[in-house]
């Protein structure tokens, strides 16, 4: 019985060599980045394509000037760059980074650490072809487990590293609330629909997709930045 357990051992570890050594890693570690505010970010190599592997938490523009923090209802009809925290508190920072409305997201003044822009349409694509197609991204970009994720957290596996986690929203177009906490993760990209909207991509606690959606672009939604 023990020769046959051995045996069986070698076998199990032969044949986990092999499918490993036919399945590349998804992900490589990037270098990281450090905005202007002294926040650090780890970074993940997807393809040629490098990503923050954390959500935002600036303050401030590249070239320093502050973007204003609009935590009252205020925030439904401002057609300028702000920020807030997911409710207002800033204990969601450390896991969950800031929530950005799109004209913070589209200012000149570029929100991302020199070097880094905010990801456009094309890059979202590229990144989901990378991870298996749009029904598939989403469980690979998704942390594992319920620690932030309501259940179900559908196929999370977190093997490109993302790290996605569910920061919810702030609505826009004269409404303030905060919606959708622990079961969406929503970010921006770059790109314009129309005069009031822009394409947000949704992490989803019940699917293993990810989602491409407009938006008004006075919504606030978590950030992630990619290399120039």
């Amino acid at each position: 019985m023990k020769a046959l357990s051995f045996l069986s051992v070698v076998f199990f570890l032969l044949a986990t060599c092999s499918e490993e050594d036919d399945k590349p890693p998804l992900f490589t570690p990037g270098n990281g980045v450090t905005d202007v505010d002294g926040n650090s970010y780890p970074s993940i190599v997807l393809d040629d394509q490098e990503w923050m592997a954390s959500n935002l938490k600036t303050t401030k523009y590249s070239n320093g000037d502050p973007i204003p923090n609009v935590p009252d209802d205020s925030w439904g009809t401002i057609t300028s760059g702000a920020w807030c925290y997911y409710n207002n508190d800033a204990a969601m920072n450390s896991a969950y980074g800031k929530l950005y409305n799109w004209y913070a997201v589209s200012n000149t003044k570029k929100i991302c650490p020199s070097g880094w822009r905010i990801p456009d349409d094309s890059d979202w694509s590229k990144l989901i072809n990378h991870l298996g197609g749009e029904n598939e991204a989403g469980g690979k970009m998704k942390r594992e487990g319920t620690q932030f994720w309501n259940p179900p957290n559908e196929g999370a596996t977190n093997t490109s590293g993302f790290n996605g986690v569910p920061g919810g929203n702030r609505r826009g177009a004269n409404n303030s609330a905060f919606e959708v906490f622990g079961t969406l993760g929503r970010h921006w990209s770059s790109s314009q629909f129309d005069q009031d909207a822009a394409w947000g991509y949704d992490l989803v606690n019940e699917t293993t997709s990810l989602d491409r959606h407009q938006f008004n672009k006075g919504y606030g939604f978590s950030c992630r930045c990619i290399r120039e």
